[in-house]
This record gives C-alpha cells, sequence and structure tokens, in this order.
C-alpha cells in the first residue's frame, strides 16, 4: 500500500452500503454520505429547552440545535477569540463572554435577541478575560473573569464594576435570585446578598483553584476544582464538606440535574456521577481515553436537561446521554473533512486519520467508526498496522515539531514515539511490528519498535511516498522525479534514472519488476526491470495526481486533485477516466479485483464493488457483501425520520417491524419478497410519542433486533 506526501495524500476508505440511489451513470463508482463530527474545542453549553441549546468555545466558534444534539448550525459572529460562556435569560436572549486575539487580550460580550440569528457586540476592548456569565433575567447580568466582576442592568448596554483587583482571578459565576449569588476562582470565593453591591470573602477551608460552581437550592450547593476537588455546602457557603470523588486532575464543570443527581466532568475525559448529593460519586465511561497527555485533553462543559438527557463536551469531543450517563454518544454534523490516511487490517476492521489529529476505528467494515484522539491536532498523514494490535501514524505537530505516534491496543490510546525536528512528514511502511520505515524531509528507519531511528541518505531532497516489495526491497519517490532503491534494508540508497525532473507523490509496484509512480502535471511513470528505467505514459490529463495502485499486473488507479480516478486495463498503455466530479480526491485505495475506495473532501466517500466499471444495477448488487446484516438506523436519536438499513443474502420474503417498549407493533416498512443486495428503508415516526422503539428484520434465514430513540 502506497503512502503519499503531505499534499493531501495517503489513504482512506470507509465501508457503506449501497443502494440503487447510489449508482452513477458514468461508472461503478458510488457515493456514499455519512456523519461526520466537528472537531472545535468546546468550553460552555446549555440548553434552553429538551430541543434547542447553544455551545461556544475556540476559534469564536457559536454552534446552535434545536433537535436536541442531532444537527449544530454555526452561528455567525465578528469575533475570532475564545468564547468561554453561553447564557440564556430566555428562548430568545442570550449572552456570550469571552475575549478577542490580539497583541493584547480584549473582553468581549455578544449579545441575542433573536435566538442566534445575529450577534451584536455589547462589551469590548477592556483589558480583561470573560469567563463566566450569569444573567437572573435579560437585562440583569453579571460576568467574571480575570481581574473584575461586573454588573449590567440595562442589557448589556452598559456595564459597571463591582470588584476589581489585579490578582483576582475568578473562573465562574452564579446566581440563586436577583440579590444572592457566587462567585469563585483561583483561591478565592465570593458571595453577594444584595445584588452585588457587597462581595463577601468565603472560606472553603483550603487554598485551592476552582473552575465550576453549582447551587441546587438557597443552602446547598457544590464547587469542583483540581485535584479531584469537590466541595458541597449546606449553609450558603459558609463551611464546606470535601465530597469523595474519583480522581481526575481537574475537574471543570458541574452540574446538578436535581436536588441529588448531579454530573462533573473534567480531564482525561473524566465523568462522574452522584444520586444522593455529592455523599458518593461513580465514574461513568465517556468512552474516551487519552493515553499519554491526560492534562490537556478534557471535558470542559456539562449540562442536563432533565435528570437522563445530558451533554457533555470539550476537547474535540461533543457526547451526549439519554439514560443518565450510562451510555455516551457521539453527536454528528454534515461538516466537511479531510480523510488524509486509512488502513484497512482485514475486511472488517479499518482505520481512517483526519485534518484534526483524530484517527477512527471501524469493527465492522465501516458501518459505525468510534473516534480517538491521538493528543494532539493536525494531520494524520498515514497509519500502518504491521499486526492487529500494534499500529503507527505520522501527525503534523506545531510549526518544525511532526510527530509519530503508536498503539499497542488496536487503536485504543496513542502514544508519541517520534517528536521530527522537520516540517514534513509523509509516508509510513513497517515490514513487521518493530521495523519500519518513515518518509518526511528524510528517510528513518527504526528496528525497536520506534524507540530509535537512524536517518538514512535516499540522495532525494523531499520524500513523498515510501514503498517495500519485501523486507529488503523498497522504493522511495519525490521531488525532482526521485526515486531511489534499496536492496540490503535501507543501509543504502540508489537514485534510479526516472527520466522526469516532475514531483511524484505516489510509488506503487505489482511485483518485483513492474512498478509505477505518479505525480505532478499529470505524470505516470512505468518500470519493468525492478525500477532501474522508466517510461512515461500518458495519462491524458495535466493536474496533480495523488495516488496510484495496481491490483494487478494490468488493472490500475489513480486519483487527481481535480476530482478524477484515472483506470487501466492494460497495464498503463490506455488510462482513461473513470470517474469523474468536481472535487479533490486525496487517495484511493482496493482491498481486492472489485472492492475498492476513493477519498475525496467532504462529508461522503466513494465506492466501488466492480472495480469501478459499471455492470449494471443487477450485478452490482450480486457483487454486495454476501452476508444478512441489520444496520443501526440513522439518525439516532431521530425527529421525526430516520432511515434503517440492512443487507440480504439471498432472495427471502421479509419482514421488516417496528414496536414500542411493551412489544405492541407500530409500525410495518416491509412485508414483502426482495432480492439479494442492499436496501433503506425511511421510518417516519410523526404519528408517535418520543421514546425508545425496537425494530425486527426476520427472514427465513436470519432474524435480528436493534433498539432506537424518537426524540421530539
Amino acid at each position: 500500500m502506497e503512502h503519499n506526501g503531505k499534499l493531501f495524500v495517503l489513504i482512506i476508505s470507509s465501508l457503506f452500503i449501497i443502494t440503487s440511489q447510489n449508482l452513477s451513470a458514468q461508472s461503478g463508482w458510488f457515493k456514499k454520505d455519512f456523519a461526520l463530527y466537528n472537531r472545535d474545542i468546546m468550553l460552555s453549553v446549555q440548553f434552553v429547552n429538551p430541543n434547542t441549546g447553544y455551545a461556544v468555545g475556540g476559534s469564536g466558534t457559536i454552534i446552535k440545535t434545536t433537535n436536541a444534539g442531532l444537527n449544530w448550525v454555526s452561528q455567525t459572529s465578528d469575533s475570532s477569540g475564545i468564547f468561554y460562556s453561553v447564557f440564556f435569560a430566555d428562548a430568545n436572549t442570550g449572552y456570550i463572554g469571552g475575549h478577542t486575539f490580539s497583541s493584547q487580550i480584549k473582553a468581549r460580550i455578544l449579545k441575542t435577541t433573536n435566538g442566534g440569528q445575529n450577534w451584536n457586540s455589547v462589551l469590548e476592548n477592556e483589558p480583561y478575560r470573560i469567563l463566566s456569565l450569569y444573567f437572573t433575567n435579560a437585562s440583569t447580568g453579571y460576568a467574571v473573569g480575570n481581574k473584575v466582576i461586573i454588573k449590567t442592568t440595562n442589557g448589556g448596554e452598559s456595564w459597571y464594576t463591582q470588584l476589581s483587583e489585579n490578582y483576582f482571578y475568578f473562573k465562574a459565576v452564579t446566581f440563586l435570585n436577583d440579590q444572592t449569588g457566587y462567585a469563585t476562582g483561583n483561591n478565592d470565593f465570593r458571595r453577594t446578598t444584595n445584588g452585588g453591591l457587597n462581595w463577601d470573602s468565603l472560606s472553603l477551608g483550603m487554598h485551592v483553584e476552582t473552575r465550576a460552581i453549582n447551587f441546587t437550592s438557597v443552602n446547598t450547593g457544590y464547587v469542583a476544582g483540581n485535584g479531584s476537588l469537590i466541595l458541597k455546602t449546606t449553609d450558603m457557603g459558609n463551611s464546606w464538606a470535601l465530597q469523595s470523588a474519583p480522581y481526575s486532575p481537574f475537574y471543570r464543570s458541574i452540574f446538578f440535574a436535581n436536588d441529588n443527581t448531579g454530573y462533573a466532568v473534567g480531564d482525561n475525559y473524566k465523568i462522574v456521577k452522584t444520586t444522593n448529593g455529592g455523599n458518593n460519586w461513580d465514574t461513568l465511561s465517556s468512552g474516551r481515553y487519552h493515553y499519554n497527555s491526560p492534562y490537556y485533553f478534557s471535558l470542559r462543559t456539562v449540562n442536563f436537561t432533565d435528570a437522563n438527557t445530558g451533554y457533555a463536551m470539550g476537547d474535540s469531543v461533543y457526547l451526549k446521554t439519554t439514560n443518565g450517563g450510562a451510555n455516551w454518544a457521539d453527536l454528528p454534523t454534515t461538516e466537511n473533512r479531510w480523510f488524509l490516511s486509512m488502513y484497512f487490517i482485514n475486511q472488517t476492521t479499518g482505520y481512517l486519520g483526519d485534518e484534526y489529529g483524530t484517527i477512527l476505528k471501524t469493527t465492522n467494515e465501516g458501518n459505525e467508526w468510534i473516534e480517538r484522539n491521538t493528543g494532539g491536532g493536525g494531520y494524520i498523514f498515514s497509519i500502518f498496522f504491521p499486526t492487529t494490535n500494534t499500529g503507527y501514524a505520522m501527525r503534523e505537530g506545531n510549526a518544525a515539531n511532526d510527530k509519530i505516534i503508536k498503539t499497542t491496543n488496536a487503536g485504543e490510546s496513542w502514544f508519541e514515539i517520534s517528536n521530527s525536528s522537520h516540517y514534513f512528514n509523509s509516508s509510513l511502511y513497517f515490514i513487521d511490528e518493530n521495523t519500519g520505515y518513515a518518509a518526511m524531509d528524510y528517510v528513518k528507519k527504526t528496528t525497536d519498535g520506534g524507540a530509535n531511528w537512524d536517518i538514512q541518505n535516499t540522495n532525494i531532497a523531499t520524500p513523498y511516498s515510501i514503498y517495500f516489495i519485501n523486507s529488503e526491497t523498497g522504493y522511495v519517490a519525490g521531488s525532482n522525479g526521485g526515486i531511489s532503491k534499496t536492496t540490503n534494508s535501507g543501509n543504502t540508497w540508489n537514485l534510479q534514472n526516472s527520466g522526469s525532473t516532475t514531483r511524484l507523490v505516489s510509488i506503487h509496484f505489482v511485483n518485483s519488476s513492474v512498478g509505477y509512480a505518479c505525480g505532478d502535471g499529470g505524470t505516470i511513470l512505468k518500470s519493468t526491470n525492478g525500477g532501474q528505467e522508466w517510461a512515461q505514459q500518458n495519462s491524458g490529463i495535466n493536474s496533480i495526481l495523488t495516488c496510484i495502485t495496481f491490483t494487478d499486473i494490468n488493472k490500475g488507479y489513480v486519483t487527481s486533485v481535480d476530482g478524477k480516478a484515472l483506470y487501466t486495463s492494460n497495464g498503463g498503455t490506455n488510462w482513461s477516466i473513470q470517474y469523474s466530479q468536481n472535487n479533490y480526491f486525496s487517495v484511493v485505495q482496493f482491498l481486492n479485483q472489485e472492492v475498492g475506495y476513493i477519498a475525496p473532501f467532504g462529508s461522503y466517500i466513494l465506492k466501488t464493488t466492480t472495480g469501478g466499471i459499471l455492470t449494471g444495477f443487477s450485478s452490482v448488487q450480486n457483487e454486495l457483501k454476501k452476508e444478512f446484516y441489520l444496520s443501526q438506523n440513522y439518525p439516532n436519536p431521530f425527529n421525526p425520520n430516520t432511515v434503517i438499513s440492512y443487507q440480504l443474502a439471498v432472495s427471502s420474503f421479509i419482514s421488516l417491524k417496528v414496536y414500542d417498549v411493551l412489544g405492541i407493533e407500530v409500525a410495518t416498512l416491509i412485508n414483502e419478497k426482495q432480492n439479494p443486495g442492499s436496501y433503506h428503508k425511511e421510518f417516519d415516526g410523526s404519528n408517535l410519542p418520543s421514546g425508545n422503539y425496537f425494530y425486527k428484520l426476520i427472514t427465513r434465514e436470519f432474524s435480528e433486533v436493534k433498539k432506537m430513540t424518537l426524540l421530539k
């Protein structure tokens, strides 16, 4: 499998089910849309009712949902700073606090009066951060941050300072009524009982940094902070008792859904819950764990609309629960994303790397994906698994600081093994669990699983792609038409005569003699003598070719930056456009002679089950995965429509029905004989109440039931 350079290259894939609506008139490639996930760091989330919520965070992000998190829509503002807090006083009137990016930190508060359609600045250019907001009504509110507590009584038109000292650093504020409120932060806790005219200092009983505050009544409240800190008061903050909470380096948000049931979230994606007013706290599984840097990968905000339905957000993760935290699901969006790398270790298990530093894993042929953070942002340029559990990936770092990361538990967690002082990561290739090569500004080799790396001289200024045909013989392609070959496991590399000065970004060998390379200007090269000599082939186009692969000695595929997939059936003597659309095609990969994938930029991928050749609907259906399968409905939860997908291995009379939690049939979706293949059926729950439902597929050979949730 070839791995290309940093110009949006390397291989991705996602298996999916095809229906007749996916058929393209021009080839055997099919388009499939699928859910993606936003990647921004979110710092505050608030729901104004069970369906409508807002979240804010880094890069001036403001997003809104009106369907309980099923979709999030970006709101517009003129700020490019960081937003730390969002607070809605009613369904339409809301405020956001943070600061702008400039040579100095400048405070910023935005206001909307139409549910987020427009946001206007009501405070700016003050020399501090706004870290938390609370409004007792649409006009009267408070904001805290470093140095200050400020108040408005006219909907933010003017603000006046209630407390100001350079050493103040308040991080959370809350009010119980129009007179009584609390503010907390670094070794400081304050209470007002007169609407902020006076803020009295209270002792927490220890010197700690607190980040979050939540009161369930006039007397009872909680604060959370560093070192697993959760404190409780039952006397309006006059005294505090330390709660016994599971370890987290920092609890960053706390929320009580009622007097007894509360949740706290923090570092290392920690979620804890109490059902007895804080007497006991139990750890919940968020489905996230960062192996190497728990302090920097956090859940930062939590909000519940009732005791069971809640949202937790933070570093590159949006989560939702509908069962009191027993399970948490990712919240999807339709945001476009670049998948830059892919590695399938078999037909069912594969990995994708994206532009946000995330690696996704599937164990059911791409029907479902689980996201895993890798310890930082930036492009994932290459993934390679020499064994089922051990894998390696290249991740873009900061400036000249790219990284190689590793997993030893099948992608569940990743840790850094190499921190390169170079700008350019492009390609990985491993011979076995310990021996591998990395192409960056140079090529380097490890023989001890990445613990140590030795630089090798390939005589190519910038390598883009690396490929080995066995443990001794390998090739590197790169800048200025450079192709180098080793026959002694990289001890020496000899520059080959490519006959080209064009940048080459992908190289692939079919066997020990026949190989291909592609690159800029529509360049395709072929060698028939193990790389000693290369001949130019006519691709028929003049754009950058991003990836080349062959399934046998004759059949090959190439992708381009202008959305073309080229195909040859005679070893490159002739190349033709097999598929084309207005897009950027990053990579192409084939698992066998028929099944292949193309990764464009967007929220979909392309798949073929016929080698890209249009053979007609019947033949396409016959090429589909020959087994029965009932997929999880999407979206789920849904309101009011969702799609149920299933596959049939043989012709069969089938029944697809929906039942409520009492087992009463509420809908018959299919009750007929169908041919082998894959199908989608839309279910409309408009006439049903919110709740859990079950859908059941029955054939003569197969039966399966899955649960879905209708949220109105």
